[in-house]
């Protein structure tokens, strides 16, 4: 596995958490998800945390807190670049998550 960089993000790739992720009600970052598996649904360069996963386990996180992509309650988190893994290159199908439980 190999560290995401802003060219190597796509939606739809699988990523891994390498460390603590996000900030939670905007205080410190409290968030700790090692080795959680999720897929990228957003990408937003010009974030602190361009990021949005949705993670296949609820995480305690939200529904991803976008205009035009809403998660599985508790299973999204915006994320740095260099807080995940990439776990699978090949796009995998974006609703299969927010859709199946």
């Amino acid at each position: 596995m190999e560290i995401l960089t802003k060219e190597k993000a796509k939606e739809g790739i699988e990523v891994s958490v390498i460390n603590i992720v996000g900030y939670k009600n905007n205080s410190s970052r409290t968030l700790t998800i090692p080795n959680e598996k999720g897929i990228i649904k957003r990408i937003l360069p010009s974030r602190r945390l361009p990021v949005l996963v949705e993670f296949y386990k609820n995480i305690g996180g939200h529904s991803g807190n976008s205009i035009d992509f809403k998660g599985k309650a508790g299973h999204c988190w915006w994320c740095r670049y260099d807080e995940l893994m990439i776990v699978n290159q090949i796009k995998v199908n974006l609703n299969w998550i927010s859709n199946n439980d």
